[in-house]
């Protein structure tokens, strides 16, 4: 069954984020066990970044991941952060 990842973080950089992710989301999209992805932006707090993504698994999730740090990827996001993003996966529970 599917999993939703949240993943929180705060930038002042969020211009060069926002070119910066135009430029990998792609390869994301096209990772195997990628469902979805929303990046959205807090209206009260325009430091505060969400990513809302959907994948097929956990393990596809945590696949994907290890990529994005072997890649360099992930590490270039967090280097535009203001720490280490908050990563959370949550179940469906057919509510």
């Amino acid at each position: 069954m599917s999993v939703q990842v949240l993943v929180e973080f705060q930038t002042d950089r969020g211009d060069d984020v926002k070119k910066f992710l135009r430029d990998v989301l792609p390869d994301t999209r096209g990772f195997e066990g990628f469902e979805t992805l929303s990046l959205v932006q807090s209206d009260d707090d325009p430091t505060s970044f969400l990513f809302v993504e959907q994948w097929a698994t956990r393990a596809s999730y945590e696949a994907y991941l290890a990529w994005r740090t072997e890649t360099g990827v992930l590490n270039e996001l967090v280097s535009m952060a203001k720490g280490a993003p908050s990563i959370r996966v949550f179940n469906f529970v057919g509510v």
